[in-house]
Formats: structure tokens, sequence, C-alpha cells
């Protein structure tokens, strides 16, 4: 047998002994008692980085498989995600430094650094 074909036969016997299993289980509860919660959102690369400007408040920035970067943040509720674009070939970093403001870091297309903020009451 080929060796293509021989890796569709491991695959398909991979598949048939983890079906009974069946989907992935969220992680256990937090200590504290605290439930997961679900965000949704774009597949995915690397860790996802928070920060938080003030009571309340939460955003949080992931990347995708394309390098384009995604922001959510929490106020009384989760917004949906907002597409800030990009080429980051690393994981992002967020930090706030005063209300309203956030400053977000990431390795770009030739390993230099980027930087892009939201000042406060301003937009991306």
């Amino acid at each position: 047998m080929a060796p293509a074909g021989r890796r569709l036969v491991v695959l398909a016997l991979a598949a048939a002994l983890l079906a009974p299993l069946g989907p992935v289980a969220a992680p256990a509860p937090a200590a504290g008692g605290g439930i997961w919660e679900p965000l949704g959102g774009p597949r995915m690369v690397g860790e996802p980085a928070a920060s938080s400007w003030g009571p309340g408040r939460l955003d949080v920035v992931v990347r995708d498989g394309s390098g384009r970067l995604h922001r959510r943040w929490f106020e009384g509720g989760w917004s949906g995600w907002q597409d800030l674009g990009g080429m980051a070939t690393s994981a992002p970093a967020i930090v706030s430094w005063g209300p309203g403001r956030l400053d977000l870091l990431t390795r770009g297309a030739g390993g230099s650094l980027w930087h892009r903020a939201k000042p406060p009451g301003g937009a991306w």
C-alpha cells in the first residue's frame, strides 16, 4: 500500500476509535465554582491576551490563522467580535495604562514589533 493510502487508513482508524468519546468537553469548573462560558469567534492561533482598563471592563484579543487580530470586550455583557486586521506573526499582547486606553502589541511580518492604540473615547 502506498504511504498516502496508509495515512488514510490510520486516520480512519483513529477517527473510529475516538468517535465513541463524543465531543470535547469544556474545561472543569474553576476552583471557586465558576462556570466556563464559550465566547466563540475566529479559530485562534496561539494564546489569547486580556486586559482591563477599569472596574467591570475586560478586553480580549486573539489572532486567527491568517494573522488578523480580533477583539471582544465585556462591559455589562459581551460585545461581538471586532476584526482589527493586521498580519500578526505572534500572539498579541494588550495592556491598559488608564481608563479607556488600550495598547496592542504584536510581532508583524518581517519580525518587527507593531503597535496599535485605542485612546480614551476614540477608535483604534
